[in-house]
């Protein structure tokens, strides 16, 4: 009896992780919950009601069927549950907490060399241990800031999110060795954050005087950047990505990373590392890498690396002279597009994408550019004789960046891993 009440339970909370995983992509009725996760009316029902009843879910407009009936939407509610965040930077440590939508309810940054010791981009002082812990106490300050702040218990976070560039050992929780971020090589980031001490409305004065082992822990989750980014993207309502299923997610900021997402699921590869986008050669006899080889699209296509090679001081006005017609600037325009181009064909063609989103240092006014990147994978790659690839500039932009850091820990809120 005790396995059949197990295996029920267990059914159960499947069940209300796939409802809720298609109520957050967008808003739908019961009657379209039941079409698309295949469930029946009735279990629709059981559930949506106990959702609707722990304040999970909430009923919103009412959607015309087209008959004469209206059918209410259900929605998540979005500050049912809190994330903190910490996000990584090569540049900014950033702590924000977030609702269920990754939207910012507080935040706040330190520069990166603060920790570093860093002068003139080299570092001169502290050790790199020191520097990493330094930035987990201040992140620690900072959380129980926004906790106190906002009268935070246990029961209302997801837990805490962490990103970081990668390569990651996800199963660890180890931040291994990023290229250009040395202060937190082979960094235990996720035990550090597990055993930071934090104190809760709810926190009972024997809890308080208790020892550190004795309370709940929070889950904490790490993910690389680029995965956190195309997460909050893909989960958020009305998201233009939502209807496509095979999608390479591009970011470009002082490196280039990406995440692919194969039939709507994150592809992490044989040990997690997928995505290095960054360092696949488009010139096999071009620039040294610091990785090792040569030719590596980051060697041509980050907004530093373009700056040096066209000698300009502002993309902005790059952009805004091209849109007015300035053939040196359509031309360097152009010649953007030919090297990101050339990389991402080759991942169309591998993975049969039908879809790239790019995000990051390249998306003022994007449309130009993203044409241009569009005209020459569907020109070039085998795949676009079956079907179109479709190029997006992201719907966000790098001042959100940090609140992406809890896309994480609240998609495994979401589907019940916890």
């Amino acid at each position: 009896m005790r396995m059949q009440a197990s295996n029920i339970k267990s059914l159960k909370s499947d069940n209300r992780a796939l409802i809720l995983d298609e109520i957050r992509k967008t808003p739908c009725s019961r009657a379209q919950l039941a079409e698309t996760t295949h469930l029946t009316r009735s279990a629709i029902t059981m559930i949506v009601q106990e959702l609707i009843e722990e304040d999970i879910l909430k009923e919103t407009q009412a959607l015309h069927s087209g008959r004469g009936r209206r059918q209410v939407l259900l929605d998540i509610v979005d500050d049912h549950k809190l994330a903190l965040g910490l996000s990584l930077h090569r540049q900014e440590i950033t702590v924000v907490l977030t609702d269920l939508r990754c939207r910012q309810i507080e935040k706040t940054s330190k520069l990166t060399r603060a920790f570093a010791g860093i002068s003139n981009g080299e570092a001169v002082v502290g050790d790199r241990a020191d520097g990493a812990d330094g930035v987990l106490e201040w992140a620690q300050d900072a959380m129980q800031g926004m906790i106190t702040r906002h009268g935070l218990k246990r029961s209302d976070l997801v837990g805490v999110g962490i990103s970081s560039p990668g390569p990651l050992r996800l199963s660890e929780g180890l931040i291994l060795e990023p290229i250009d971020f040395p202060l937190f090589h082979n960094y235990p980031v996720v035990a550090k954050v597990q055993d930071c001490h934090f104190m809760f409305a709810d926190d009972t004065e024997d809890l308080v005087n208790s020892d550190h082992d004795a309370r709940a822990a929070l889950n904490v989750s790490l993910d690389n950047n680029a995965v956190l980014l195309a997460m909050r993207e893909l989960y958020q309502v009305a998201g233009q990505i939502a209807r496509h299923r095979h999608i390479l997610f591009v970011t470009i900021s002082r490196g280039i990373g990406s995440c692919l997402i194969n039939n709507g699921q994150i592809y992490r590869g044989a040990a997690g590392y997928a995505g290095e986008l960054g360092h696949t050669s488009i010139n096999s006899t071009g620039r040294p890498c610091s990785c090792g080889n040569f030719g590596c699209l980051e060697r041509y296509a980050t907004l530093q690396e373009l700056k040096n090679f066209f000698g300009f001081d502002s993309y902005e006005v790059v952009v805004d002279l091209a849109y007015n017609g300035i053939s040196k600037t359509i031309a360097i325009i152009e010649q953007i597009a030919e090297w990101l181009s050339a990389a991402l064909v080759n991942a169309v063609n591998l993975f049969d994408l039908d879809a790239v989103v790019i995000y990051g240092e390249l998306n003022y006014r994007p449309q130009l550019l993203m044409d241009m990147i569009r005209k020459r994978v569907n020109q070039r790659s085998l795949i676009s004789r079956a079907h179109q690839v479709e190029v997006y500039a992201s719907g966000y932009d790098d001042k959100t960046a940090a609140e992406a850091s809890t896309a994480g820990i609240i998609d495994a809120w979401f589907k019940q891993k916890f």
